[in-house]
């Protein structure tokens, strides 16, 4: 999904995780823009890890030299979706670093 449509099947990035390791991914990593959502104790399949959007082409690199079905799980908010809750007054306005 792209991230502008609703989840119709209501699962939440934890059970893809599982599922897709439950299928036989030979790892599965989540890279998302706020790694710190995830509480500690989340219930993720074993070897998962949580990485920030930065990581990503290193982890692409990495995914590409195991051999098997790996899994990269980006989870992130649609960039037109967020534009359209900043103009709504939803969402923060970035700030130039």
């Amino acid at each position: 999904m792209t991230g502008g449509q609703a989840n119709d099947g209501g699962l939440t990035v934890p059970q893809i995780a599982r599922q897709v390791a439950a299928e036989g991914a030979k790892r599965v990593v989540v890279v998302t823009d706020e790694p710190h959502k995830y509480a500690a104790g989340e219930d993720w399949p074993t070897g998962l890890t949580v990485h920030h959007r930065d990581e990503l082409n290193r982890l692409q690199t990495q995914l590409a030299g195991i051999p098997g079905c790996t899994v990269l799980i980006y989870d992130q908010t649609c960039a037109a979706e967020k534009r359209r809750r900043r103009k709504r007054g939803h969402s923060l306005i970035p700030t130039s670093a």
